[in-house]
C-alpha cells in the first residue's frame, strides 16, 4: 500500500518498534504489482495495533507489519505561471473572420456592367467564358489603328533581329498564343473592316524571372486616328488599366 502523497516523517516515528513490510511507507512511489484480495487476505495474521484515534494503524501479516488508516490531510502548494500574449492584428483578423460580410450596394453603373455581363456573356465548346468588354461610349468614335499597329511590329522585328535569343523567346511566346486560342489569325476579309481596333504590342525580357523569360504587352492606350483609344472607351469601375498586359 502507498500514499498519494508523501506523509510527515512522524508517522514513521510511531512504528519504530516494529519489522514493518515497507520501511519506507510513508513515502509515496510508483506502483510495482497490484495483488488480488484473494491473495492479499491470506497473508494478514489478523493481528491490529492501533496508535491512537485518527491515527495510522499497523495489520500483522507474513511480510510484516503494514501500516493502513487516516493521516492528517494537507493541501499541497502548486505554482502556475501562465503568459498570455494577444497581438491586436490576430484579434482584428479573427474578427474579420467571424463576422458577417457587409453588403453595399452597387451603383448604377456596376449594376449596368451586371447585366450586360449576363446578356452577352456565353462559353465555348472547352468550358471557357466568354465576354463583351462595356463600354462607357460609342466603340464608332475609335479611328484608324492598323497602320500605327503596322509600324510598331516593324520596330519590334528590327529590334528583335539584333537579339536572336531574345526574337525566339518572342516567337515561342506568340506560338503559344496561337495554339491556346488566345489570338486568331484575322482573316483577309477583316483586315479593313470597319470599328476595328489593332492592338499594338511590345515584348519586355525579364531574365529574373524563373518561368516566363520573355512577355508581350499588348497596349490599350495608344491612341486611334480620332484621338481616343480602346482604354478611353472602356467601361472602368475601378481602375483604368494603362495598357493591355497578358
Amino acid at each position: 500500500m502507498l500514499p498519494h502523497q508523501n506523509l510527515d516523517l512522524s508517522y514513521s516515528d510511531l512504528f519504530n518498534d516494529l519489522t514493518l513490510a515497507d520501511p519506507m511507507f510513508h513515502k509515496s512511489s510508483q506502483v510495482d504489482i497490484l495483488l488480488g484480495i484473494d491473495l492479499t487476505l491470506p497473508l494478514l495474521k489478523g493481528q491490529t495495533l492501533s496508535m491512537g484515534e485518527d491515527k495510522p494503524f499497523a495489520v500483522r501479516s507474513e511480510l510484516g507489519w503494514v501500516i493502513g488508516g487516516k493521516a492528517s490531510s494537507f493541501s499541497p502548494t502548486l505554482h502556475v505561471n501562465n503568459i498570455h500574449l494577444v497581438s491586436d492584428d490576430l484579434i482584428h483578423k479573427f474578427w474579420e473572420l467571424d463576422s458577417v460580410p457587409q453588403t453595399h450596394p452597387l451603383t448604377s453603373l456596376e449594376r449596368s456592367c451586371e447585366e450586360y455581363f449576363k446578356e452577352t456573356h456565353s462559353s465555348d465548346k472547352d468550358g471557357r467564358y466568354i465576354g463583351r468588354l462595356p463600354f462607357n461610349s460609342c466603340p464608332t468614335q475609335l479611328g484608324q489603328s492598323k497602320q500605327t499597329a503596322i509600324r510598331r511590329l516593324f520596330s519590334i522585328e528590327r529590334h528583335l533581329s539584333c537579339d536572336p535569343e531574345k526574337y525566339n523567346r518572342y516567337r515561342q511566346f506568340m506560338n503559344e498564343y496561337l495554339k491556346l486560342n488566345h489570338m486568331i489569325v484575322v482573316p483577309e476579309s477583316e483586315l479593313d473592316k470597319p470599328n476595328s481596333y489593332y492592338l499594338p504590342h511590345h515584348a519586355v525580357l525579364r531574365d529574373s524571372s524563373s518561368t516566363t523569360k520573355l512577355r508581350v504587352v499588348f497596349d490599350g492606350s495608344c491612341k486611334t486616328s480620332s484621338g481616343h483609344s480602346l482604354n478611353f472607351l472602356w467601361l472602368a469601375l475601378v481602375c483604368n488599366q494603362n495598357s493591355f498586359r497578358s
